[in-house]
């Protein structure tokens, strides 16, 4: 069961590390800009094009019992703790 792709855009570099790094932390090695990788019974591919900023991530295969509507939001949740702004200075979250 593969799950639509999820496009985000206004991912720099350093973003894009910062989600690789946190990948990493969980047992996902995302290595290169371009690829596949698998852990517990996913699979996802990912496109992540510096110049234009834009990374693709889509869920290739999961365990049945896991609808395509939590994996999706999972990534989402994942990808937007690295691209979320920082509080301003003198707030707290």
């Amino acid at each position: 069961m593969a799950c639509s792709k999820q496009t985000f855009t206004e991912i720099s570099p350093a973003r894009f590390s910062a989600l690789v790094a946190k990948a990493a932390a969980s047992g996902l090695s995302l290595s290169g800009n371009s690829g596949q990788a698998s852990k517990d019974g996913f699979t996802v591919t990912w496109n992540y094009d510096p110049v234009t900023a834009v990374l693709e991530i889509q869920c290739l295969s999961g365990p049945f019992l896991v609808p395509c509507a939590t994996i999706n939001g999972k990534i989402h949740e994942i990808v937007g703790s690295v691209i979320a702004p920082a509080p301003a200075p003198g707030t707290q979250s």
